[in-house]
């Protein structure tokens, strides 16, 4: 059943969902289910392009109740912002407050399997009046947390970076906040041949012997994009220069900087040792470079000359 016009409108930016939606996600094919009779799913339109017809690898059914858990249990990671990982009874436990609340109210609490292959969602109960009521599907900051976990099982790795497929070549480039991912990803518009992956949020896996980059949902500069993968080639650590320039970085180097602009799970001793390794395995098959821009499309053209593509 999916949700009448006059429903949508209360929902703002939401598109209609029905009772399931399955998502892929950097690969991962995920499935939401709603847990109970009487109550939707609503789909952000961010998250519409990533809608799939897959056999699921996660399950994921969402209640319109509190959790059934006394007590969340010890706290493994503090986010110090609204969010907190627990264990609880072997299981991992996700506690979400709403920004401004009480510290100890709970907004939604999400309870993954230890193979995260299943869970349960709880939200706290939604006002009722007699309307169907809707859940979101994947709020910030459960997309970027689950995608975290379920890439550190020995799948790959999610970096706060921009990434572009240009003739199937792809292109990754990284860097703190205010290095210009989104500045350089602008420059690419107009040039023929290229697929914008995202700006923000990007997917790394290792698959048939290959480095892969997966765009996601997370695109601050261009809105909507539709999913799509390519198979990386270079990788490039961005600084605003006086000229376009690309220096050739060594391994070491690059692992270590690298680290810095990606989402490991420092909450998780196994998770870590993986995200370790695979860098390691990263910067010593893929080249990494230092890149000094110039923020219009110069940089675009140093690039294509200096990888011939």
């Amino acid at each position: 059943m999916r949700l009448h016009s006059s429903e949508v409108e209360n929902l703002k930016d939401f598109k209609s969902a029905p009772d399931e939606v399955s998502l892929d996600l950097a690969g991962i094919p995920i499935t939401f289910q709603a847990a109970h009779p009487g109550f939707y799913l609503a789909l952000d339109p961010d998250l519409a392009p990533f809608e799939t017809h897959s056999a699921p690898e996660v399950i994921l059914r969402m209640h319109n109740e509190p959790a059934p858990i006394p007590d969340l249990g010890p706290v493994l990671f503090d986010s110090k912002r609204n969010w907190t990982l627990r264990a609880w009874q072997g299981k991992t436990i996700l506690h979400v407050r709403a920004v401004g609340l009480e510290p100890n109210h709970r907004y939604y609490v999400i309870v993954l399997d230890p193979d995260l292959a299943e869970g349960d969602i709880y939200y706290q109960g939604l006002p009722g009046d007699g309307r169907p009521q809707f859940l979101p599907v994947l709020e910030p900051p459960l997309d970027e947390i689950l995608l975290v976990q379920l890439l550190a099982q020995k799948r790959g790795l999610l970096f706060h970076a921009s990434g572009v497929s240009l003739n199937g070549h792809g292109l990754l480039f990284t860097g703190t906040s205010g290095s210009g991912k989104s500045t350089l990803s602008k420059q690419w518009r107009e040039v023929q041949g290229v697929s914008r992956l995202s700006d923000e949020m990007i997917g790394l896996r290792l698959k048939d012997d290959c480095f892969w980059l997966y765009g996601t949902h997370r695109f601050s500069s261009a809105g909507v994009v539709p999913p799509a993968f390519t198979k990386l080639d270079a990788i490039f650590m961005l600084k605003h220069g006086l000229e376009n320039k690309a220096i050739r970085l060594n391994p070491s180097r690059s692992a270590s900087r690298l680290l810095l602009c990606s989402h490991p799970p420092i909450w998780d001793a196994e998770g870590m040792a993986f995200t370790l390794q695979l860098l390691d395995e990263l910067v010593q098959r893929v080249p990494c470079y230092e890149f000094h821009f110039l923020p219009d499309s110069s940089s675009v053209e140093y690039l294509r000359w200096m990888l011939s593509i």
